[in-house]
């Protein structure tokens, strides 16, 4: 409910901004980012046209993959992109990006108790998981005006879990994000 909510926000946020020559500054962009299961919300800072920090919270109770359990992430990245010409009406811009954070895996969250059961056998843990999740990758940013970007990447790291154990995989991100001037 909260992800449709946040959506439909950004969503309107998106469609009622105007963008003006002059203000092409953009330092802080508020958003949305999906890694392989992993959505939450996002906040990009510029330090420079180049380069950016993003700190990602993924709160929510995701399922893993193999439905034994369910995960959450909090963590930071670091973008890097080779910047566009601004005079474009659509700019893509490729970036390269590494990140790191703290997964949360609690085994056993399914409603079905032969898996709860069964999940906490074969880890030996019966309580959750706090371990470094990490990952890097490259990808493109399109902007669709001066301050609304939408992004694409392929990352490869640890940040999913296979039959209880922290695997390391190739994993799918998108992102949408709001620049504040």
């Amino acid at each position: 409910m909260f992800m449709k909510l946040l959506f439909v926000l950004i969503g309107t946020v998106c469609l009622n901004l105007t963008a003006s020559a002059q203000e092409r500054k953009r330092k802080w962009g508020f958003g949305t980012q999906l890694t392989d299961r992993l959505y939450g919300i996002s906040i990009k800072y510029a330090v420079s046209p180049a380069a950016s920090v993003q700190a990602v919270a993924s709160p929510f109770n995701t399922k893993t993959a193999d439905g034994l359990g369910s995960l959450r992430y909090y963590g930071l990245r670091y973008l890097y992109k080779l910047p566009a010409d601004e005079d474009y009406f659509i700019r893509i811009e490729p970036f390269v990006v590494l990140g790191g954070g703290l997964l949360d895996y609690l085994p056993g969250t399914d409603n079905n108790m032969f898996l709860r059961t069964s999940n906490a056998a074969a880890t030996g843990a019966t309580d959750r998981q706090r371990l470094m999740g990490y990952s890097a990758g490259a990808g493109l940013e399109c902007w669709l005006s001066n301050s609304v970007s939408i992004s694409a990447e392929i990352d490869y790291g640890r940040m999913r879990f296979n039959n209880g154990v922290a695997d390391r995989a190739f994993l799918g991100g998108a992102g949408l994000h709001v620049f504040l001037k």
